[in-house]
């Protein structure tokens, strides 16, 4: 394995340097070259993951957000969608920045695999697309970066798939609150912005206008 070590000029991104054209440019390709890979034995299903968290938290006694259910059905309405049209290909289902590693001459590695699994390779990129701004019209050079032009159709199932990743890891963040030996309130933290993003996607009139398009309707 390579070790992309601070000596050798590697560090962990941010947010930042995501909007940096060609940062994102590269993680971009480097996911690219991760989704042409032979595929993988496992397979990784995000709304099965929600739901499981969902469960463990009933398990555990710990309260979930009091808007979980509206928020799981709204987000059940992109399903039927999201479940079908796209071939499943090897992914990291991880868009964190700090899990890309940055190094010499604009080098871009993904690190951190502990979720990977075959899943729609769109599910990558609009949870990648979500780290780098809160503002549409600013992923789309990014998404180009991918696809090799803005689609605004495939765009539109990839924002979809990043609201499905920010409800996983909202639900995954604040259970760990309760029950990570690292203690502190990060972990809260990280959990209430990724509902706040959420709860902000689900009720903007466009949710429903992406469906529509990532299901092929006018």
């Amino acid at each position: 394995m390579e070790a992309l070590t601070e000596a050798g000029g590697w560090r962990r991104a941010m947010q930042v340097d995501l909007q940096e054209a060609p940062v994102l440019g590269a993680a971009m390709a480097a996911l690219k070259a991760l989704h042409a890979t032979p595929a993988l034995s496992s397979g990784f299903d995000p709304f099965a993951r929600i739901d499981g968290l969902i469960a463990d938290y009933a398990r555990l006694g710990a309260p979930l957000p009091e808007d979980t259910g509206w928020l799981r059905r709204l987000i059940g309405a992109a399903e039927p969608v999201l479940r079908t049209g796209a071939d499943l290909a090897p992914c990291r289902n991880d868009g964190a920045a700090s899990n890309l590693m940055l190094g010499p001459g604009g080098a871009v590695r993904l690190v951190d695999f502990d979720r990977a699994g075959m899943n729609d390779p769109l599910y990558d990129v609009g949870a990648l697309l979500a780290e780098t701004t809160d503002f549409e019209r600013e992923m789309q050079a990014g998404f180009a970066a991918y696809a090799g032009a803005f689609d605004e159709v495939a765009f539109a199932r990839a924002r979809l798939w990043s609201f499905v990743d920010d409800m996983l890891h909202a639900l995954w963040s604040r259970l760990k609150a309760r029950t990570s030996a690292r203690g502190g309130v990060e972990w809260l933290k990280y959990g209430e912005w990724r509902l706040m993003r959420l709860r902000m996607a689900l009720n903007h009139p466009q949710y429903e206008q992406k469906i529509r398009l990532a299901g092929g309707a006018a």
